[in-house]
């Protein structure tokens, strides 16, 4: 194993502390009569009986660009999945500000992406950029925001519109910076060059504004559109794909190969949800969200940083069923990704989409899938106390990579119903929902 493979399953390790702090609500006698899950390896080694037939997930190919300011200092990162069809995909804008630490304690200072690109140059930053999105990446570029448009191949002017919901003196500021000139007004299109663009994304308002944590929502409101109209105008090109033995998309050489396959069909772009941390400068992601999205989008390449079982999770709801369950599919999917984090468990690969696809129907109790009896075994014993009444099935067929599925039912009760917690909801701009795996 080279040093760099070992820093990175290190850092994965890492990631995988991040976990979603409302599952601490649980009581911890079910945490100690769950505590063998995590430590299962029944989904890891099959043993006995033939072994099911394995269906692998279909290849993500992967990339992100970084971008800076003129002072080096990273603003904004997207993360970029190839469809499994090899043309188009999606892409998750990563604030630079995010927290990249554990923060599990209170002698841990949170610490942002762009404090290790700061402090340890590429290398550090790009393995904590793996670690933060879960995903393994197979191209990466940093480069200054000004020169985004030339990277990507982009005709400008671009048409873009300043989202709505922006608070009052992030407006003033964004005025008076005169980065956009004085007449910027929310949901009014107008165009924007290459270099007004990067002045935008470097743009990180004004040290006066009274509420952090509002502005750091808001500067990446900003950036998540300025991504979405960057990425829109990306040219189509009509090219034959390369393929591998099995007739599948091989992964792009490099980068400027990954960016004609990108533009080459629709492009899905979104932002994920920001808390504020200790650190005024720092942002939480919510760990949960971050694998319901990748794990809709890039299944094949999400880490299982976990000495444990992986799981995939499916939420297939429609119409009444989602009005008696009080939510959608990716809220139910995010909640029940939250608990197994909690378990120590690794989630790998999430079907969430709203609506459900057709034909697809959410049972009236739980079903797991597994493809080891064993694992099954340890399920029956230990879970209904966490998850209530469920079905234990095994499969013929598995999924390479995934130990168990979970397809979640009627009864299945989300943990905000037994807390009557809601998530906040903070910085997010969703142009397409993330597509089925």
């Amino acid at each position: 194993m080279t040093a760099l493979v070992a820093r990175r399953q290190k850092n994965l390790r890492t990631a995988g502390a991040i976990g979603a702090v409302s599952a601490l609500l649980m009581v911890l006698s079910i945490v100690v009569g769950v505590s063998s899950l995590a430590n299962s390896d029944a989904g890891r080694d099959v043993t006995g009986g033939a072994s099911p037939d394995r269906y692998r997930l279909p290849p993500t190919p992967t990339a992100a660009i970084g971008l800076v300011d003129d002072e080096g200092a990273l603003v904004s990162v997207a993360v970029l999945v190839l469809r499994p069809e090899g043309v188009g995909g999606n892409a998750v804008v990563i604030p630079a500000a995010a927290d990249v630490t554990p923060g599990l304690s209170a002698e841990v200072t949170p610490e942002s992406l762009a404090m290790q690109l700061a402090s340890g140059g590429r290398e550090r930053f790009e393995l904590y950029l793996e670690a933060l999105s879960a995903v393994s990446l197979d191209h990466i570029a940093v480069i200054p925001s000004s020169e985004v448009t030339a990277l990507l191949g982009v005709t400008t002017p671009l048409r873009w519109s300043l989202p709505e919901g922006l608070d009052t003196e992030t407006l003033v500021a964004l005025v008076e910076s005169e980065v956009l000139g004085r007449s910027v007004l929310p949901g009014v299109e107008r165009e924007l060059t290459g270099a007004e663009l990067g002045a935008a994304m470097d743009w990180s308002g004004s040290p006066q504004l009274s509420d952090a944590p509002l502005l750091e929502r808001d500067v990446n409101l900003i950036r998540v559109s300025l991504w979405a109209s960057l990425l829109s105008g990306l040219e189509v090109r009509s090219e034959e794909i390369p393929l591998d033995e099995e007739d599948r998309p091989i992964v792009p050489v490099d980068l400027n190969e990954f960016l004609l396959r990108l533009g080459s069909a629709e492009v899905g772009v979104r932002g994920l949800a920001i808390q504020p941390t200790r650190v005024p400068a720092v942002v939480a992601l919510d760990r949960a969200e971050v694998l319901l999205v990748f794990g809709q989008i890039a299944p094949a390449r999400v880490a299982a940083p976990n000495e444990s079982s992986r799981f995939r999770v499916v939420a297939a709801f429609h119409g009444e069923q989602q009005a008696q369950m009080g939510g959608s599919n990716a809220d139910l999917a995010r909640e029940l990704i939250a608990q197994l984090l909690f378990l120590d468990a690794n989630v790998v690969s999430v079907q969430a989409n709203d609506p459900a696809p057709s034909g697809v129907k959410a049972p009236t109790v739980t079903v797991v899938e597994v493809a080891d009896a064993a694992l099954g075994a340890v399920l029956a014993e230990q879970w209904a106390r966490v998850f209530g009444e469920f079905e234990i099935k095994v499969v013929e067929v598995a999924i390479e990579g995934v130990d168990a599925t979970i397809i979640i039912g009627m009864n299945y009760v989300p943990m905000r119903a037994i807390t009557g917690g809601e998530r906040q909801q903070g910085g997010v701009v969703d142009t397409t929902s993330p597509g089925e795996d």
